[in-house]
């Protein structure tokens, strides 16, 4: 199964460079992923599996990792992106219409701060490596991280 990971985020506002601190630890593993601001990149659709990574407010506590289906998210939808575009309901709109990715799974961290600074709190950063694990486990590598 061809996967797609999808780091989304601003490093600049505090908890939500989750994306883009969990895309510099798979590049550092030699893991492909792609950074990405609100607009998803155009060839999702030529993957089977895409994987969001992103910091999303699900009312949990700071640090909180939830994994699900973006077809079993309608709740957390309603509540989800910090970003004007939301990126799930545009792969929800693209999956819909295309039929593809076959799979597609969102990874969210709990946000405790979204203000501009650089930077995780202690919470999102020790939510890190549980991120990554799941991602090495969903594309098979679990063995190798």
């Amino acid at each position: 199964m061809r996967s797609l990971i999808i780091c989304i985020g601003n490093p600049m506002r505090s908890d939500d460079g989750l994306g883009f601190r969990v895309w510099e630890e798979l590049r550092a593993r030699g893991v492909h992923a792609i950074l990405s601001g609100p607009d998803l990149p155009p060839q999702i659709t030529d993957f089977d599996r895409v994987i969001l990574i992103d910091a999303i407010d699900f009312k949990a506590e700071p640090g909180s990792v939830f994994e699900g289906r973006i077809e079993d998210l309608d709740v957390l939808e309603a509540r989800s992106s910090t970003h004007a575009l939301s990126p799930l309901s545009f792969l929800k709109i693209i999956k819909e219409v295309t039929g593809r990715p076959e799979e597609a799974i969102l990874i969210g961290v709990q946000p405790k701060s979204l203000e501009e600074g650089e930077g995780l709190s202690e919470e999102v950063e020790g939510a890190v490596s549980e991120v990554i694990d799941r991602v090495m486990r969903l594309i098979g590598l679990e063995d190798e991280a």
